[in-house]
């Protein structure tokens, strides 16, 4: 019986992060940005790996309404993350075309991927030091 508990509560889980995926594939196509096959579970895979190091860092300093304000942030209104994720996006690529300054580091051969993962906080030294200034 706890095993068809495990079980269920696995492949609950599982389903979410897949359509969360897909929710990242969607919102991307929306802005006429193509995104490779796996590229989108990659985006949410460093979705979650980004707010899980700021969770443990709130966590070690003991911050407990940081840590409930940011899951409730990440669990509820996870397409604002999207939303707010692809304008960044959007808005450095079209800067890097334009050879105009942009916000996030990006070169004109970089990928989504590589743009993404600067624009996160733990990723980019410069960032997490604003961040957590």
């Amino acid at each position: 019986m706890i095993y068809l508990i495990i079980g269920i509560l696995v492949m609950s889980f599982l389903v979410s992060f897949l359509m969360r995926a897909f929710d990242i594939y969607i919102k991307f196509l929306d802005e006429n940005i193509k995104l490779f096959k796996f590229d989108s579970l990659r985006i949410l895979y460093l979705l979650t790996k980004n707010f899980l190091r700021i969770i443990y860092s709130f966590l070690k300093k003991k911050d407990w309404a940081s840590v409930k304000t940011i899951s409730k942030f990440y669990i509820f209104n996870f397409e604002i993350v999207i939303t707010l994720l692809v304008s960044i996006t959007k808005e450095v690529k079209l800067a890097v075309e334009e050879d105009k300054p942009s916000f996030v580091k990006a070169e004109k051969k970089s990928s989504i991927l590589e743009i993404i993962k600067n624009s996160f906080p733990f990723f980019n030294a410069q960032q997490n030091d604003l961040v957590f200034a």
